[in-house]
Order: C-alpha cells, then sequence, then structure tokens
C-alpha cells in the first residue's frame, strides 16, 4: 500500500484520497482504479505492526486520510538542493491517528528532511479501517516527495 505526497500537492493528494478510497495498497497501472485488485502489505517482521492488519487485506476497508499537514523542506535542504521521497510506515489506530510511524527508505538524515516527513505524518487522521464493521488498527505506507520548483 503506497501513497504519494508531495510538499506542492497537498489539495491533490488529499481529493484522491477521499474519491477513491481503493488507493491504498495499490502500485502500478492500476493505481487509483476502484476495479483493480488489491496487494496486501506484508507485515514487518519485528514488532512495530503487532495487533495491526495490513493495509489491503482482504475484506478490509482501508483508512481515508481526511487531514493531512505538509512536511517542512528545510533551509539547509534547499540550499543542498536535496530532492527525493521519504518511504514512511504507519500505523493508523482505531481512532484514526497515526499511533506510530517511522522511516522505512530514508532521503536525508543530515538535513532534516526525514525527521520533517515524520513530523507532518504524525499529525494526520483518517478515516479508521473498518473490518466486519468494526474500526481496526492498520499497517499502511506512505511516500512524501520533496521537490524543488
Amino acid at each position: 500500500m503506497r501513497m504519494r505526497f508531495s510538499v506542492v500537492s497537498v489539495a491533490w493528494i488529499v481529493g484522491c484520497l477521499l474519491s477513491v478510497p481503493a488507493v491504498f495498497g495499490q502500485t502500478g497501472a492500476g493505481a487509483g482504479s476502484a476495479t483493480a485488485p488489491r496487494q496486501a502489505l506484508k507485515l514487518p517482521a519485528d514488532d512495530f505492526a503487532t495487533g495491526a492488519h495490513a493495509s489491503g487485506s482482504p475484506d478490509l476497508t482501508d483508512p481515508v486520510l481526511l487531514r493531512s499537514a505538509e512536511p517542512k523542506y528545510t533551509a539547509d535542504a534547499m540550499r543542498a538542493k536535496l530532492q527525493g521521497n521519504v518511504e514512511v510506515e504507519v500505523i493508523i489506530d482505531i481512532d484514526g491517528t497515526v499511533a506510530k510511524a517511522r522511516v522505512s527508505e530514508s532521503l536525508d538524515k543530515l538535513y532534516g528532511l526525514d525527521a520533517e516527513a515524520l513530523k507532518a505524518v504524525r499529525s494526520w487522521t483518517f478515516k479508521p479501517a473498518m473490518l466486519a464493521g468494526k474500526p481496526v488498527k492498520v499497517y499502511t505506507k506512505v511516500y512524501l516527495t520533496f521537490r524543488l520548483h
């Protein structure tokens, strides 16, 4: 389950998520298509996602992004002209808040973009994932893209 996010396109991604709930768990040509088969994420081997369901699992209604915050582009990263993606693993709790977040693919530890990505994601809120009509904790991944324009 992958979601792309750019510091310059928050409104666009929020609109996509709210209008296409099946965007979670999809990649490639079928991304964004409600008819494309979803593939469940593999839960990490450590205890990060203990008690959580994997996004894209059968019979699971994936979470829907309700409120997001843009990560800040640090001055040092701008001076270094640093651009790219940060992959963040996220546990979304039954109340729709981000219970845990960690960087799984780093862009930058030196200039603070990884830290800014985590700070932003931790403030997001979601309509919770549902299983059999009940909210459940879910593991997912999000991608935040930093681009200079």
